[in-house]
């Protein structure tokens, strides 16, 4: 065991929890395809020790929703072709600084970001996205406006150490079990917010005008192919976007690609692997960088064994999205479940195999190849080591929500990585303050990485809102 001194953003004497006052409330050719404030902040002052598929010949449109309106914390309307409403949480602020002068780990600070109308089991943090200076948190267990289950999700804006939640965003259709909020993916002033009921079969996008959130337009799948769990996993990139639907087909699963163009959005194809099959549960995972994809099958049998599962690395051509390889670990096994999670940016790419490892794969003269297997060396078996991956520039974070150490039975962790001269090593450990973290709130279980921020949701944390309401923790990673 090690000491919690050891841990690189667990410490400092100076942490404080600071509770905020809140009042409560394409192209043609990518047709077809191959195969608020926080209501409670911290502050650190020492941190001593994140066959080819169909071809869409629909060009469907994305419904969008017009007549919907978003209210700001001013009480004014925006008017951005949507029937719903936003709820602005700018006077929740606090400030949350990090103190660098004392820090010779990972983490210079982090803040602790929660739902100043959160409530116990709202699993706020189930899923995090982060781009620049804001940040998006879903709830997917949220019941809102006394629809149990609907689902929510939160923005929060950052202005330097002070992070301040903008909206919360909640669908005009909302409903119950709907679990709106279960995955989210940010790019600039653009959210998608999927939801984690099978029935739903449709992506929500919120669009922002200063500090207004609106809902703009849903993305749904063409009728009747490729459907099942659609929304379950999204990614966003520029004016692409992805969503995975692992339970399409006897969830063989599926990915659907879309593009952006005019302001809206079009579907252009739907993703397929070439020798999928039943149960394989492609869509479970899905990574979007410039003209490369990347799905995970974590179910999908290999020669290695039933359940050893695999990664589908896609690139868009003059042809549209065709499959470029299948990705493997070197030392696959019966239920490595590898695909579980997957990330790419650049040339590089990332697929998780919680407790076996995360294997680290290159990208030249447009073959992959494995590169490393990362696995830390404090982790144990029933960490979930690899259970969540996130890749930048030069950085990695990958999650071990189960990990013990140093806080508690399956309190969880996330470790940072870097990379030099082409190899990746460990920089640090990213866990939860220890003053305010409890067993089971696996920390970790979903994050984020742009730049120098990390975010990592912890989403049965019972801190402050009552058992399982949630909360994610924004890190500012040393340079």
């Amino acid at each position: 065991m090690h000491s919690r001194r050891s841990y690189l953003a667990a410490l400092g004497t100076g942490f404080a929890v600071v509770t905020a006052g809140c009042s409560g409330d394409g192209d043609d050719d990518e047709q077809q395809a191959d195969g608020g404030g926080s209501g409670l902040l911290a502050t650190l002052t020492d941190s001593s020790g994140s066959d080819p598929s169909t071809e869409d010949e629909s060009s469907q449109s994305a419904e969008d929703g017009s007549g919907q309106s978003a209210e700001d914390g001013s009480g004014q309307s925006a008017e951005n072709g949507s029937d719903l409403s936003t709820e602005d949480g700018s006077e929740e602020t606090a400030t949350a600084v990090g103190d660098s002068s004392e820090s010779d780990g990972v983490a210079e600070g982090v803040s602790k970001l929660v739902a100043p109308d959160g409530e116990p089991t709202d699993q706020f943090g189930a899923a995090v996205a982060v781009h620049e200076d804001t940040a998006v948190v879903g709830a997917s267990r949220d019941d809102d406006d006394g629809r149990e289950e609907a689902g929510t999700a939160s923005v929060f804006a950052a202005d330097g150490d002070s992070w301040t939640r903008q909206a919360k965003l909640v669908p005009d259709e909302a409903v119950a079990k709907e679990f709106f909020g279960a995955s989210v993916a940010i790019e600039g002033d653009t959210v998608l917010v999927g939801a984690e009921s099978a029935d739903a079969n449709h992506v929500y996008v919120f669009e922002r005008s200063g500090a207004s959130w609106s809902q703009s337009e849903k993305l749904t799948p063409p009728s009747g192919r490729g459907a099942a769990g659609f929304g379950l996993r999204v990614a966003l990139d520029g004016d692409r976007a992805l969503v995975g639907a692992p339970v399409a087909e006897e969830s063989a699963g599926a990915a659907h690609a879309f593009r952006r163009s005019d302001g809206s959005w079009t579907h252009r194809a739907e993703l397929a692997a070439s020798d999928g099959v039943a149960g394989d549960r492609f869509g479970d995972a899905v990574a979007l960088d410039g003209d490369t994809v990347l799905v995970g099958a974590w179910k999908s049998g290999t020669d290695a064994g039933a359940q050893a599962g695999s990664a589908y690395a896609f690139a868009l051509t003059d042809s549209g999205w065709e499959q470029r390889a299948k990705l493997t670990a070197s030392d696959a096994g019966s239920y490595d479940n590898f695909g579980r999670d997957v990330a790419v940016k650049g040339d590089v790419a990332f697929v998780g195999a919680p407790d076996i490892g995360v294997y680290a794969f290159d990208r030249a003269d447009g073959s992959w190849t494995e590169r490393s297997k990362l696995r830390a060396e404090d982790t144990d078996d029933g960490d979930s080591f690899g259970t969540s991956v996130a890749v930048g520039e030069d950085r990695a974070l990958v999650g071990a929500a189960k990990d013990t150490d140093p806080n508690g039975d399956r309190a969880g962790s996330a470790y940072v990585y870097a990379r030099g001269d082409g190899d990746w090593s460990m920089a640090g450990k990213l866990v939860a303050p220890d003053d305010v973290a409890e067993d089971d709130d696996l920390f970790g279980q979903a994050l984020s990485l742009d730049g120098s921020t990390a975010l990592v949701g912890a989403l049965f944390d019972d801190q402050p809102n009552g058992d399982d309401a949630g909360s994610a923790y924004a890190f500012t990673l040393s340079e």
